[in-house]
């Protein structure tokens, strides 16, 4: 039992280390697409939007990819232009409508 134990100490030593990451600072507010990506998504004609129910949304016709995002939801950071972003506040109104 003992023969095993300059073994198993041996062992130990290699077991990864956790490694201390840099703190990042959070992303900044994302600057609104230029209007050539606006039309990839077709979001100036989902812009009547603004200011309706999270209900008025399910009865809308939207084809293709869509994101809801609700406050303090996390989000990635993935840049898709045909996917169209729709903004709630507290209180489940649209607040704004973006492709990405």
């Amino acid at each position: 039992m003992l023969r095993l134990l300059p073994f198993a100490l041996l062992l130990l030593g290699c077991a990864p280390q956790p490694q201390e990451r840099p703190v990042e600072e959070p992303a900044a507010a994302t600057p609104s697409p230029a209007p050539e990506d606006q039309a990839a998504c077709r979001a100036d004609e989902f812009q009547s939007l603004v200011g309706r129910t999270h209900e008025d949304l399910l009865t809308t016709r939207i084809l293709g990819p869509v994101r809801i995002i609700r406050p303090d939801q996390a989000v990635t950071m993935d840049f898709i232009a045909a996917r169209l972003n729709i903004v709630l506040d507290e209180d489940e109104v649209v607040t704004r409508v973006y492709c990405g």
